[in-house]
């Protein structure tokens, strides 16, 4: 149930604050972990089902310890404070393996902390399972089985456009097409694919890999998000 985590929250080791900000963002289906400070206060809240919700809050003289073991995991300079830094850790339970990517942004309060959590050991569900149903349903699996095509799906943050792509992505791959994607980031592993993972120190962007995607003779490419007009430009080309 979602809420406040326990009592004695911010009276625990910094390490066990995070391990449970974790377990109950797991158990809770949370896609993100926000921890923000403010002046007196720092704020904690999961983004679950595409809305936010405030499940504790805590004294600021607690946050330095558990912003030091955050960027300790994630492999983040500790004593850089005034520019933003990203990384990831992974961590697994008894039935899945998560990555965690972070972010952090200096704030007025302080460094902001956003924790994207993705299951990287369950393949895509189908979309039956995503809620998919009657003429909607019936009008993607007609496009996806046309030869020839582009289906451009939109929506806001958080609202299952990744998933949704990735299921239609399984549904049509079969060892006779030649499947890719380039993602940012990869949330699942198709069986198959060639997924190539965008990586800005390497110059490795959607616009730069879709350039060198569509020299490999795919049959198929997804393009997970359409971020500038030189890719969207490419996409519909």
């Amino acid at each position: 149930m979602v809420g406040q985590i326990t009592e004695n929250f911010s009276k625990l080791p910094a390490s066990q604050m995070l391990d449970l900000l974790i377990s109950q963002a797991i158990d809770n289906r949370a896609s993100y972990i926000h921890i923000e400070p403010g002046d007196v206060e720092v704020l904690v809240r999961y983004r679950i089902n595409g809305s936010l919700v405030e499940i504790d809050r805590f004294t600021k003289n607690r946050f330095d310890s558990l912003l030091e073991r955050v960027k300790t995991l994630a492999n983040l300079e500790i004593r850089v404070r005034n520019v933003p830094q990203d990384g990831k850790f992974k961590i697994s339970n008894d039935k899945d393996t998560y990555t965690l990517r972070v972010s952090i942004i200096p704030t007025i309060g302080g460094e902001k902390v956003s924790i994207n959590l993705l299951n990287s050991s369950r393949s895509a569900p189908s979309l039956k399972e995503l809620g998919y149903w009657g003429y909607g349903l019936a009008a993607i699996e007609s496009a996806l089985n046309k030869n020839k095509g582009l289906i451009l799906l939109v929506g806001p943050r958080d609202s299952g456009k990744s998933l949704s792509l990735l299921s239609m992505l399984s549904n049509i791959n079969h060892p006779d097409r030649k499947v890719a994607t380039i993602e940012d980031p990869v949330e699942y592993l198709i069986k198959g694919a060639n997924q190539l993972q965008v990586n800005h120190k390497t110059n490795l962007t959607f616009s730069s890999g879709l350039k060198a995607l569509v020299k490999h003779d795919n049959d198929v490419i997804m393009v997970s998000e359409i971020r500038d007009s030189e890719t969207a430009s490419l996409v519909f080309h």
